[in-house]
């Protein structure tokens, strides 16, 4: 395990962290867009509701410096719909979480490109960022990752965008203060269970 930007060290290196970000962040995004599709009923849905989404609306800048240091970090979300779902709780924080699955999905699919036709070091990186960021936004129980937008979301709660912020500064803070001391981080897990998933993916 190693920081991320540690790894960075060439021009190859950096376009596949950038296009492995966007397309982390994109898939988060539009998985939240679908599980919409299967948590409401037709009948209910809001036929006035936007298309598809643009993958790119998902990149949130402030979490760049977090998928910078650590390959994982919150992004956009999609819009929570303005309906009751059935079970209030239970499927709001679905919802938020989808994110995740979508991109186990996505490194799963991207794993049978890099085992069958091009084991390449940007198809590597990309499984990794999508594992990272699918770990992170489903196990950190505070936003603006994902489950913890769910849970208060959930509890209707408003969190508030200011304290949103302030949890993205100190995050952030922290994240670049144990980078720069080398001291002990505290979310290792994260790269653990990330790497783990890669093993159990390409072997």
């Amino acid at each position: 395990m190693e920081w991320m930007i540690s790894g960075l060290k060439d021009l190859d290196s950096w376009l596949g962290w950038a296009v492995s970000v966007a397309v982390a962040c994109g898939i988060h995004g539009i998985a939240q867009f679908f599980s919409v599709l299967l948590l409401v009923p037709p009948h209910k849905q809001d036929k006035n509701r936007e298309g598809f989404p643009q993958p790119f609306q998902f990149i949130d800048p402030l979490g760049i410096p977090m998928f910078l240091l650590t390959g994982w970090s919150w992004t956009r979300p999609y819009p929570l719909p303005d309906i009751t779902f059935e079970k209030p709780f239970l499927y709001t924080v679905i919802f938020y979480i989808a994110g995740s699955v979508g991109n186990v999905a996505l490194a799963g699919i991207i794993s049978t490109l890099y085992v069958l036709l091009l084991p390449s070091t940007v198809f590597n990186l990309a499984m990794k960022i999508n594992l990272y960021v699918a770990v992170a936004n489903i196990t950190i129980p505070i936003p603006p990752f994902s489950l913890g937008r769910g849970i208060f979301a959930g509890f209707q709660y408003d969190f508030g965008r200011r304290a949103e912020l302030t949890a993205m500064v100190l995050f952030t803070l922290y994240t670049a203060w144990c980078y720069k001391a080398g001291s002990y981080f505290g979310f290792e897990y994260v790269w653990r269970i990330g790497d783990y998933l890669l093993d159990m993916l390409i072997g």
